[in-house]
């Protein structure tokens, strides 16, 4: 998703998995807490397949690689994902998950709503504003 690295993707997933009332979305897709194992496997099982494919480690990929291999992943299981009955999700459902969670860091905020013009108008405002831990 772009804009989601900057709008800190990461530190948003790790602050919310360390909430008790958590935002993401695997809370309301009926997975069974505690989150941070799904996106441990996942990660995991990710950086097995991209080693597999690139015989390189995910950082290494150029952007066309990687666009390509996550584009592989939102329809099956690439080669080199976890193998059944292993814990990691299917790929396709870990894109989907992953790219909800992006998509409220990056548009869900009321600094996004402003920077596209549009009237944040939330049902339930929330307590402070999400900001990322930029370095």
């Amino acid at each position: 998703m772009p804009g989601a690295r900057a709008a800190g993707l990461s530190h948003y997933i790790d602050h919310q998995l360390s909430s008790r009332d958590n935002l993401l979305i695997l809370r309301y897709l009926r997975v069974k807490p505690p989150f941070d194992g799904f996106y441990s496997s996942a990660l995991t099982a990710f950086e097995q397949a991209v080693r597999k494919r690139y015989n390189k480690n995910p950082g290494e990929l150029a952007q066309g690689e990687m666009s390509e291999f996550i584009t592989s992943i939102m329809q099956k299981n690439p080669e080199g994902w976890a193998k059944s009955g292993e814990d990691a999700p299917p790929a396709p459902f870990f894109y989907f998950v992953l790219r909800s969670d992006a998509i409220d860091v990056t548009y869900g905020t009321m600094a996004a709503f402003d920077s596209l013009d549009i009237p944040y108008m939330a049902h339930i405002e929330p307590d402070h504003a999400w900001e990322s831990r930029r370095e």
